[in-house]
């Protein structure tokens, strides 16, 4: 019964620091982009274009070399990476951005579009849409996007009429909010809510 107990308990111990090690890695910050990435522009764009992006992010690459801290030059070859369908590498950016950075709000946004309508993984552009949201409560396209998201690839028009009224709540009668909810009131059958809403956009529209 002893042996069996200490069994237990080692085996117990061993489960926690699994799991603590699971949860470390999972949690600690992700490390420095590779700044020795090759970088290859897209065929589609003119050669003089193509030339201009590999020298704009050389010289960024550069910089960095000399100060990492420099979140500018950071986003600048984010969206280059972008641009030439480096979309690992461009994610790879945002998201050291927003974890060393985590007050600017440029990478948050950009890693919601890149999920939203690039890589196709809604359930993440949602989570970096409500981060957004958190930090810049005033940035209206936010809640747009939210809205088109919840509305398309997650279909869930409870939730799309709901981002877009705690929009108006945190901004009072924008216009950007107000008739995107009468809208979507309105092709949903609530014909008094979107006449109000409609009302209500026009009036501010003529203030």
């Amino acid at each position: 019964m002893q042996s069996q107990r200490k069994t237990l308990i080692a085996t117990g111990i061993i489960v926690i620091a699994v799991l603590a090690a699971g949860a470390y890695l999972y949690l600690k910050e992700p490390s420095m982009p590779d700044l020795d990435r090759p970088f290859v522009p897209a065929a589609r764009y003119p050669q003089d274009i193509q030339d201009e992006s590999i020298q704009k992010v050389a010289s960024a690459t550069a910089e960095l070399r000399e100060n990492p801290e420099l979140i500018s030059r950071w986003l600048e070859i984010a969206v280059y990476r972008k641009n030439a369908d480096d979309y690992e590498g461009a994610e790879e950016i945002w998201l050291y951005v927003a974890s060393h950075f985590p007050e600017d709000p440029v990478a948050y946004n950009n890693l919601a579009d890149l999920y939203q309508n690039y890589t196709n993984e809604p359930h993440k552009a949602k989570g970096y849409w409500r981060k957004l949201i958190e930090l810049k409560p005033d940035y209206i396209p936010a809640y747009r996007n939210l809205h088109d998201l919840y509305k398309g690839k997650l279909d869930d028009n409870s939730l799309a009429e709901e981002i877009l009224r705690e929009g108006l709540e945190k901004n009072a009668k924008n216009l950007d909010l107000l008739i995107p909810l009468a809208i979507f009131e309105r092709d949903h059958g609530k014909t008094d809510e979107a006449l109000a809403h409609f009302i209500e956009a026009k009036k501010e529209a003529e203030v």
